[in-house]
């Protein structure tokens, strides 16, 4: 996603990478038990995907970095799913799949630092220590740990519609924190993820014909 970002703005990361998230993880669900996708659950993943776009301001364009980004958001919110619905399948301790993931990204920092360079020798030590914060303790093993958590109890369908919201509460937190209130169209695209993802939870799934996924 960070890739993603150097070619398309943050305006198409936000719907796409979120709105991916549970149309993969139903998709990767439909494929691993051959469980398929009601046709009103469809619909209203639509609507969510159509509401984050509202609250995000995407608007569509044709330039060839733009759509390459947008193929990495893609990716990106892809990857989330799969993960979601290969964590369920194979019932890893959500602790144990924590600490690999946290250790072995660890592998990729000597790379940064020495071939893409860091740039921390323009920032303050308050910087420095938030991001770190946020990024390397909040965002990574924090978020992964209750992500992992949700989907053992939850399943990966019912857990991955959670990621849909995170634009709508980015909108919200913008309120007390920058003091910006949402638009009318940007109100119509929280209405509408909000009202998509209780709906989606809400429709009944279909009959597996092949095999179920293990339950928890």
């Amino acid at each position: 996603m960070v890739w993603g970002l150097s070619f398309a703005p943050v305006a198409h990361g936000a719907p796409i990478v979120s709105g991916m998230i549970p149309i993969s993880t139903a998709l990767a669900v439909w494929y691993v038990s051959g469980q398929r996708i009601p046709n009103l659950r469809l619909a209203m993943f639509g609507v969510v995907v159509a509401g984050l776009a509202l609250v995000s301001g995407f608007s569509a364009s044709g330039d060839p970095k733009i759509l390459f980004g947008d193929f990495l958001f893609f990716l990106s919110g892809s990857s989330w799913g799969f993960y979601a619905v290969m964590l369920r399948k194979w019932q890893l301790d959500p602790v144990k799949v924590t600490s690999v993931v946290s250790v072995l990204s660890l592998a990729y920092l000597p790379i940064y630092f020495l071939f893409l360079g860091s740039g921390m020798g323009t920032a303050n030590i308050e910087t420095i220590l938030f991001i770190g914060v946020y990024q390397g303790i909040l965002g990574s093993i924090v978020a992964l740990l209750l992500f992992s958590y949700s989907v053992n109890i939850l399943g990966a369908g019912l857990a991955s519609l959670g990621n849909a919201t995170v634009p709508v509460f980015a909108a919200l937190l913008a309120v007390p924190v920058l003091g910006e209130l949402p638009t009318s169209v940007q109100w119509i695209g929280i209405a509408m993820v909000v009202g998509g993802v209780i709906c989606a939870v809400r429709v009944p799934d279909l009959p597996v014909k092949i095999k179920q996924l293990e339950a928890a």
